[in-house]
């Protein structure tokens, strides 16, 4: 049939048996967006709010699904939007096809309004890219993009159409979607050099990548390893390959990995890598990676084998062919002491936790994956939550975790979670930080424009997390740029904006009441999940360093003051208990505590001293506003205040220090309260300075015992917290 070119771009979609699209309207697309509407019937169109986020939902999509995604945009600036998203695919080989408008062939080369070269700028970051200068090619193109795409290593393919070959006309003929190319077989005799050295290996761990999930290959992993007794790690793709309840997994490898996975790949004399390229975050110092292990690499990129590892046995060949052979060559092996070891290694690695500063980012995982079904994906944007995530998460499933590796996209994760969600049709979780999120937030509209059941947890440290730990880990604790406190949003209030529903969480039982509520209320859902600034990821091997560098635990010195709250309470029965407990389930430590009664029988009033941050100081006046029989709360600021607190000591007395006594006492203007001729009794009155100057200059004499009142403190000026008028 003759069609417009506009139109067989649409009519080839649906041939390939593309049923979504992602993309973003503009002046050289009309055409094709024209050709979409009259076969909405026939293709879901997703209007995102930009274009970037367009290609990271054709990502997500792609990943979640294992089709190929697609994303359309206009020239110009329409094209360049999509850059980040197609190099973002490119580097962890995500099938994905980029449909571009560009200015009439007549205008090419003329700087036309909204002209560029997308070819030549993403011909660095496609696996292959089009620019369509005939109208009678356009078809065998967009066939041959899908299959460059899917085959072999996949990844994007851009198509370039100018709007005049958009009107022109050509026969078009429907022939199904695209094969891929013919799968690559592995050569005979590397197979037998991987047999016999698996048949050799007394400590074999298998390390898989990105390529598994291409390759679908999770099972015949999983047999491997069975089968020559084995322990798997993955690299940051890899997860979701392997469920992590098989006791053989244990779990990610390399800069954030998990303890035991990382040392047993160190310690292995046998490292069968699949479908993985030994990244830097891996490998760390590549001289000292592995060294004394026989690596075999197994591959369908030819380039990948030794690229930055040198491999003793280099196999390329799809995996599907490749795994199934090596298979039913190895023998059958048992090894006792390889498990003993690991074990051990595993043991150890649960007493290794990372202490936490408040909420801990564990728990919040364990919220998540408590709640979450099998079917549910997880993305992430790029941080310390992506490395918390990619810890603690669990899934029985492949294609569950969808996050950005090679390049590390921060702004990935609403593009990337709205495509998993269109791509499955299941509720989809987001975990991004309040760093990446500024980078997408605009994106919630379109989830809540298309009803998208999606929950997006938010873990605010008000920092950019990652960057910030290893300021405070390498350069001295300069934190440039990296605190986002004066610039954070009202996260409850921007959903609302954007018809979502938001929430904030600062203990984990208010958080996993909001996720519970939130990922069953098939709609979306912000929870900005309050954490410390200071959280740190750990274990830790520093950029060109080796496990032997690997940092398990790190102190951290928070910016702490002193500060006095002042609370005005009902005076009835409980009132005490319901605030201090307050304080202990959110694990703040109170210096002194005072109570006393008021010029109004109706109130008392609590005197809480306590030392934090500023963030330890606004979370604890917003939860004690919280409660209903708090009346008033106020931060008693140390210059305008005037506190004190009252010391009763009892010393001893002999006659060789009877002296000194005395003379402390005028010194401090105290009161002898009690005296006998082995002891004195004495009360000193002043701020906890003195008290403690005191306390220091009678320790000589010998203390018997002491008790602090605790800080008891006002305003200076006129007026009382009960003169307020919100008091009631």
């Amino acid at each position: 049939m003759k069609l417009k070119g506009a139109e067989i771009v649409i009519e080839s979609l649906i041939d390939q048996g593309v049923t979504d699209i992602f993309g973003y309207p503009g002046g050289t697309v009309l055409d094709i967006y024209d050709a979409l509407y009259a076969r909405s019937d026939r293709i879901n169109h997703v209007l995102v709010s930009h274009e970037q986020h367009a290609a990271h939902a054709a990502d997500g999509y792609a990943r979640a699904t294992g089709k190929v995604g697609v994303v359309l945009a206009t020239s110009g600036p329409g094209a360049t939007n999509l850059v980040t998203g197609i190099a973002t695919a490119m580097l962890d080989s995500i099938p994905v096809v980029a449909i571009t408008g560009n200015v009439g062939r007549p205008m090419v080369g003329k700087d036309s309004f909204q002209e560029v070269d997308i070819t030549g700028i993403t011909l660095p970051i496609t696996k292959h890219n089009y620019f369509v200068n005939d109208i009678d090619e356009l078809p065998a193109i967009m066939r041959e993009a899908f299959k460059i795409a899917k085959s072999d290593r996949p990844g994007p393919v851009l198509i370039d159409i100018p709007k005049d070959i958009q009107n022109m006309v050509t026969d078009f003929e429907p022939k199904g979607p695209s094969k891929a190319f013919d799968s690559i077989r592995p050569p005979e005799n590397r197979i037998e050099q991987a047999i016999a050295a698996i048949n050799k290996a007394e400590k074999p761990f298998i390390y898989i990548g990105g390529g598994v999930n291409a390759a679908e290959a999770y099972d015949d992993v999983v047999r491997l390893a069975d089968k020559i007794d084995a322990y798997i790690g993955s690299s940051l793709m890899g997860i979701s390959c392997v469920p992590n309840e098989n006791p053989r997994y244990l779990g990610m490898v390399g800069m954030h990995g998990q303890y035991a996975s990382t040392i047993a790949l160190d310690d292995a004399d046998l490292v069968i890598a699949i479908g993985t390229r030994f990244s830097d975050r891996v490998t760390g110092k590549t001289t000292e990676f592995c060294k004394e292990a026989t690596i075999i690499h197994m591959d369908v990129d030819f380039a990948e084998i030794s690229k930055n590892v040198t491999a003793d046995i280099g196999v390329r060949g799809d995996l599907r062919i490749s795994l199934p052979m090596v298979i039913d060559g190895a023998d059958k092996k048992t090894h006792p002491e390889w498990r003993a070891h690991v074990d051990a290694l595993v043991e150890k690695e649960q007493g290794l936790h990372a202490k936490t500063l408040g909420v801990d980012p564990k728990d919040i995982m364990e919220v998540i994956n408590d709640i979450k079904s099998d079917d549910t994906v997880v993305a992430t944007d790029v941080g310390q939550h992506q490395m918390w995530a990619a810890q603690y998460l669990k899934f029985r499933k492949p294609r569950k975790f969808v996050t950005s590796g090679g390049l590390g996209t921060m702004g990935f994760g609403m593009g990337a979670a709205e495509g998993a969600c269109v791509g499955t049709k299941v509720p989809t979780v987001l975990v991004t930080g309040d760093g990446s999120f500024g980078m997408n937030l605009n994106e919630v509209m379109t989830s809540v424009l298309y009803h998208l059941p999606l929950t997006v947890v938010i873990m605010n440290n008000k920092v950019l997390g990652m960057v910030r730990q290893w300021q405070t880990l390498f350069y001295g604790e300069r934190y440039s740029n990296t605190v986002l406190e004066k610039r954070a949003p009202d996260y409850v209030k921007l959903a609302e904006a954007f018809g979502a529903e938001g929430v904030v969480t600062e203990t984990v039982e208010e958080f996993r009441e909001a996720f519970d509520k939130a990922y069953h209320s098939g709609g979306v859902t912000l929870i900005d999940c309050r954490i410390d600034k200071d959280e740190f990821v750990l274990p830790m091997i520093p950029a060109g360093k080796t496990v032997a560098d690997m940092v398990t635990e790190a102190e951290v010195k928070k910016d702490e003051t002193r500060f006095v709250i002042a609370i005005y309470v009902d005076n009835k029965f409980g009132v005490l208990t319901r605030v201090t407990s307050m304080f202990t389930r959110r694990g703040f430590n109170i210096d002194a505590l005072t109570v006393g009664v008021t010029e109004s029988p109706e109130y008392s009033r609590i005197t809480i001293s306590m030392s934090g941050d500023g963030y330890a100081k606004a979370q604890m006046l917003n939860q004690l506003r919280k409660l209903h029989n708090v009346k008033k709360v106020e931060i008693l600021d140390e210059k305008d205040t005037i506190e004190r607190e009252l010391l009763l000591i009892k010393v001893k007395n002999t006659a060789e220090q009877h002296q000194l006594i005395m003379s402390t006492v005028d010194i401090f203007k105290a009161k002898i309260i009690d005296y006998s001729t082995t002891t004195l009794g004495i009360e000193v009155t002043g701020d906890s300075d003195k008290i403690d100057a005191f306390i220091e200059m009678i320790r000589p004499v010998g203390i018997i015992e002491s008790c602090r009142s605790g800080v008891i403190a006002l305003s200076k000026g006129s007026g009382s917290m009960l003169d307020t008028p919100d008091l009631f």
